[in-house]
């Protein structure tokens, strides 16, 4: 609120009026004098002066219905009219920032591959995640069983889930040989993202449908890793959830799986990682792979799923980097 902005606004339009009453009535008198002496002889200056004075003040007076207007307006201001429209928390560096749109003007969308020698499952493979396109063609493989999902573990489930959420550690989960852990190099300057993320995956499985997990962390110099963003997507939707397309077991398809999005400053000696699975359970529902109408039956079959790599298939994460936050 601005207290007594439009008190003192009303205020200035009585002053004004008196103000006008007071040099109509010396500017009478002056043509009173005109009347009685013929002349104004002497009296130029003054009656030149008092009468600009009256056009500037009548020039002046609002329209009240229109002040009245105005003044509600303001009255009905709060402490938030004078805000930008986005405020962000900066996990990382741990700070709110005021910003004018999202996303972010100015964003610079980067993306980040994934790669390895055939053998990302777990924290312990060779999965690697870089900003320079990797040449050779690879793949990893890994066993989806709907009956041992991967649990749950922290990430962006809210709203009356049976899990925490949170930024719970990731460890536990990357130790799995069905979950695929590509990490970058450590960084050796700040990297800030806003805004959201996308994960281009090429992919195939050997049956008519399936789900593919993505997780986005921050990996702390402890090893620590923090999930910053994740995304799934239920391959029979992938055009649509009005479009359902059942796959041809063991086609590589080209999937759009949007992640959260998040606020995130990666610091020097931290690293990027990219972690892909096909279930989050009971976050998400398990896919039983095995194509038939949702909920019409309890069979569920284990499911081998290729994620590809490298070469014409530029499997990689976009990350909406964004500059002045350290």
């Amino acid at each position: 609120m601005l207290p007594g902005w439009s008190h003192g606004h009303r205020s200035a339009r009585v002053v004004r009026g008196q103000l006008g009453e007071f040099v109509v009535g010396i500017f009478r008198r002056l043509l009173l004098l005109r009347c009685r002496f013929g002349t104004f002889r002497g009296l130029g200056l003054p009656f030149l002066f008092l009468f600009l004075l009256l056009l500037g003040v009548h020039a002046g007076e609002p329209d009240e219905a229109a002040e009245r207007e105005g003044a509600d307006r303001v009255d009905r201001l709060t402490p938030l009219d004078f805000e930008k429209p986005v405020q962000l928390f900066y996990m990382g560096v741990n700070r709110w920032r005021s910003e004018t749109d999202w996303p972010l003007p100015g964003t610079e969308y980067r993306e980040m591959y994934i790669s390895s020698n055939g053998s990302a499952n777990s924290v312990r493979g060779d999965g690697s995640l870089s900003f320079t396109k990797p040449v050779k063609k690879a793949s990893d493989t890994y066993r989806y069983d709907p009956l041992n999902p991967v649990p749950t573990t922290g990430g962006n489930n809210c709203c009356g889930t049976p899990t925490a959420a949170g930024p719970v550690d990731q460890r536990p989960v990357e130790r799995r040989e069905d979950v695929l852990v590509y990490t970058s190099e450590f960084l050796k300057d700040t990297l800030t993202i806003a805004g959201p993320v996308k994960m281009k995956l090429f992919a195939a499985t050997d049956g008519k449908d399936t789900d593919w997990m993505i997780k986005l962390t921050d990996v702390y110099p402890d090893g620590y890793s923090m999930p910053i963003s994740e995304g799934i997507l239920r391959a029979r939707f992938r055009e649509g959830i009005d479009k359902i397309r059942l796959l041809t077991p063991n086609q590589v398809y080209e999937y759009d799986i949007e992640l959260t999005g998040t606020a995130n400053a990666f610091l020097p000696g931290h690293r990027i990682r990219i972690d892909i699975t096909s279930s989050n359970f009971p976050q998400f529902d398990r896919n039983p792979n095995t194509g038939d109408p949702l909920g019409s039956s309890a069979v569920t079959r284990v499911a081998v799923q290729t994620i590809h790599h490298g070469g014409t298939n530029l499997s990689h994460v976009l990350l909406p980097v964004v500059k002045g936050v350290k």
